[in-house]
């Protein structure tokens, strides 16, 4: 049996009543040069019996059990696991858009560059859809230098932090040891800047083929966990520490310091899910990270950074989660 082009890697933990979407958003296409590997990470809602009966019925989808282990854990698994030329993720209660694979093996088949981009859309209750807003043009990094690219990434409104809606070269993710860190929470900000940090040729389609549903149950508590924001900082801390305090820094450094830049009012907004025995802690982390918000050029920056010095932590974290609800909404 030949490899396939695509393997389509989605971890499964209590998945709720969107998983049959999800699946069925990818069984649908028309392209079909595709593997499916289905990690239950120690579901306890029936659905491992659910992924085994998918796999009985497509003898493209493969399913693996483990003990629970979290989401980056259930990744590397399948990242092991796969044989195809490309690795696309896909959450479990997100979709693929009609027509996303050909869209995908269309544009690998001309560029088979390391990552590959595509659009996002996220998909509201009430059927909306929204741009994510990343808006990578393929003119601006397809066949470039790497350090053309760095300062084109550098210089986007947003930092493209998920590893959905990419598409990535499975010998360069093998090859450079990209895995996700097991136990860490928004790790998906640490293994995209080093995916980025280490990757040699890009191409991007700006056409959507992923719809992230805004909201979910899982989402919405994980981002009230302390943990969040004192793992948000370990991943500042590592990135910044790599670059290392010096007054000129490379293209690569400059991307890396822009993406934490850009993770700053975040972390500013997850300073009221401290402890409150800890808040004191968190308070001097961020003044000595605040030099970093220089790295960001886009307005939302500027005004979150003139928030900070002028009005304080207290009210731009106030204003920064007044700004994510009316996002979500």
């Amino acid at each position: 049996m030949t490899e396939p082009l695509i393997s389509i890697i989605i971890p499964v933990y209590n998945p709720g009543k969107y998983f049959s979407s999800c699946i069925d958003s990818i069984t649908s296409q028309g392209f079909k040069d595709w593997e499916m590997i289905l990690v239950d990470d120690g579901s306890t809602d029936g659905s491992g019996k659910a992924c085994d009966e998918y796999a009985a019925k497509n003898k493209n989808i493969s399913v693996i059990h483990q003990n629970n282990s979290g989401a980056a854990a259930a990744r590397n698994t399948g990242i092991n696991k796969a044989k195809g030329e490309y690795i696309l993720f896909v959450d479990s209660d997100d979709m693929l858009t009609d027509g996303a694979l050909d869209l995908i093996k269309d544009e690998i088949t001309e560029s088979r560059a390391e990552v590959i981009f595509f659009d996002l859309l996220k998909l509201f209750s009430d059927g909306k859809t929204v741009s994510m807003g990343d808006k990578i043009e393929k003119k601006d990094i397809f066949g470039k230098d790497p350090d053309e690219v760095y300062d084109y990434l550098s210089s986007r409104p947003k930092f493209p932090d998920s590893p959905c809606a990419k598409a990535f070269l499975r010998s360069f993710v093998i090859n450079n040891a990209l895995f996700f860190e097991p136990g860490l929470l928004y790790e998906d900000v640490d293994w995209m800047t080093k995916v980025l940090a280490n990757a040699r040729s890009f191409s991007a389609d700006l056409r959507p083929v992923y719809l992230y549903r805004v909201g979910a149950e899982n989402s919405a508590s994980k981002s009230k966990d302390p943990k969040c924001a004192w793992d948000t900082l370990k991943i500042m801390k590592r990135w910044i520490g790599f670059c290392g305090v010096r007054e000129e820094y490379s293209p690569k450094e400059r991307m890396i310091l822009s993406f934490m830049a850009y993770e700053f009012p975040i972390l500013v907004s997850l300073y009221g899910t401290v402890e409150p025995e800890r808040k004191k802690e968190m308070k001097k982390a961020l003044k000595e990270l605040a030099w970093l918000q220089k790295y960001r050029y886009t307005l939302k920056s500027r005004l979150s950074k003139l928030s900070y010095d002028v009005f304080g932590l207290e009210c731009t974290c106030w204003l920064m989660n007044a700004y994510l609800r009316l996002r979500k909404s």
